[in-house]
């Protein structure tokens, strides 16, 4: 599946992008890892961890990965604030992550341009 996503990656952003594609791989997965070590699955699964690393591949950079992470971080808080308020989630119960990252990054891909512009275009030069 990682090989199928930089083929069509490389397709569409070109071998230029390798790079970015390797780094924003290793970035996503890279700190999925972590969390999912430091914290024996409890934080994380390993599920996310495989995600993140094919996530990162089509991101293809820092920024991009950064963003996505922290979009599914509020989509996720959003969901479970709902959740709450209809008693259908208790503290006590697991929320998968996975539906969330790929909604953001969903997001990120179709509108990075204008979300960079938007919220980091004077903070980050890239």
């Amino acid at each position: 599946m990682t090989i199928l996503a930089v083929v069509v990656s490389l397709g569409v952003n070109g071998a230029p992008a390798l790079y970015d594609m390797v780094v924003g791989s290793v970035v996503f997965g890279g700190l999925f890892y972590v969390l999912f070590q430091a914290s024996s699955g409890r934080w994380i699964g390993g599920g996310d961890v495989k995600l993140g690393f094919l996530l990162g591949v089509w991101l293809a950079g820092v920024v991009p990965v950064f963003l996505t992470i922290f979009l599914a971080s509020i989509l996720g808080l959003i969901l479970v604030a709902l959740t709450s308020l209809f008693k259908s989630v208790s503290v006590k119960d697991h929320i998968p992550f996975g539906p969330m990252l790929i909604s953001a990054t969903v997001i990120i891909v179709l509108f990075f341009n204008e979300i960079h512009a938007a919220f980091l275009g004077n903070l980050l030069v890239i």
